[in-house]
């Protein structure tokens, strides 16, 4: 990744997602790092419960705003201090640091901050300054299933940034898509010495051909050792099934394609979905589906 939007609430876990950002990226190009504030551009005002002050509002609302403007302004020039501050402690030279802020609904202004900074992939934390802050984990799966990049979800009490055993889950259902997404994990993280291990939770042995195929199209990869492909037999216990994975093989990130939830029919489904991997308590990679 060269050019990575970080949505932040100035927590702790904010800088934690500007760490990981940087560990996570090519220390031998250019790589921007855009600091994305989204702050609450007016006050909630019910007139029945204050018939006289309905005059009021407006400008109560926009002192509001403008006090909240200033608070974010002081807030975001303490980050990018921050995060200045961890470049030269490391020694990476080659970051630049933006920042950009507006008002509005983070969910929706996303997509568009993407494509007006081209951003090739968005870093974030699974949890906000607060029980219901506007960037915790419902908030980063609504945004993966949305943008048009990858994005990467870390908890907000992970610090040890490491890149080396990634997991990709895949349902076996769409193998070109499957093929497209790991090729495009190859190449943002070619920079990394890392092994894929690519992995279908099943419940019967009719996906056998289907791995086969997805084998067959990195056998290079797989004679080199670069990525291996597991079959795990997923019973209904999905979550001992996920942290058996995973601390088997010392798994880093999960990654998995990001498709909009459904509630409905996640609910009548089986088998182990994104929320499942955003439980495990490890950053996760939602990767956008490619294939129409």
């Amino acid at each position: 990744m060269k050019r990575i939007l970080i949505p932040v609430d100035f927590s702790e876990s904010s800088f934690n997602s500007c760490r990981y950002a940087i560990e996570i990226a090519t220390k031998e190009e250019p790589v921007a790092l855009w600091l994305f504030h989204v702050f609450i551009d007016q006050t909630f005002y019910n007139p029945s419960t204050d018939p006289d002050g309905m005059m009021s509002a407006p400008i109560i609302s926009i002192e509001f705003s403008e006090e909240l403007k200033k608070i974010a302004d002081t807030n975001m020039a303490q980050l990018k201090k921050q995060v200045e501050d961890y470049l030269t402690e490391k020694g990476y030279k080659n970051f630049t640091i933006n920042k950009f802020m507006i008002s509005g609904d983070p969910e929706w202004l996303v997509e568009d901050v993407c494509e007006e900074i081209n951003s090739d992939g968005i870093v974030m934390s699974t949890s906000g300054s607060g029980n219901k802050g506007p960037l915790e984990g419902s908030m980063a799966l609504k945004i993966m299933g949305r943008t048009p990049v990858p994005v990467i979800a870390v908890p907000n009490n992970y610090t040890t940034f490491k890149f080396k055993n990634v997991l990709y889950s895949t349902k076996l259902n769409d193998i070109q898509n499957d093929i497209t997404s790991i090729k495009k994990m190859l190449e943002l993280f070619k920079h990394h010495d890392f092994t894929f291990y690519v992995v279908h939770f099943r419940k019967s042995d009719n996906d056998n051909a289907s791995m086969h195929k997805l084998e067959a199209a990195f056998e290079k990869e797989r004679l080199d050792e670069k990525i291996r492909f597991m079959m795990v037999n997923d019973d209904n216990d999905t979550g001992t099934t996920l942290n058996t994975v995973i601390a088997r093989n010392d798994i880093d990130l999960i990654a998995f394609i990001a498709h909009k939830t459904n509630a409905f029919k996640l609910f009548f489904s089986r088998g182990i979905h994104k929320d499942d991997f955003l439980g495990a308590d490890i950053p996760v990679l939602g990767l956008p589906h490619t294939n129409k």
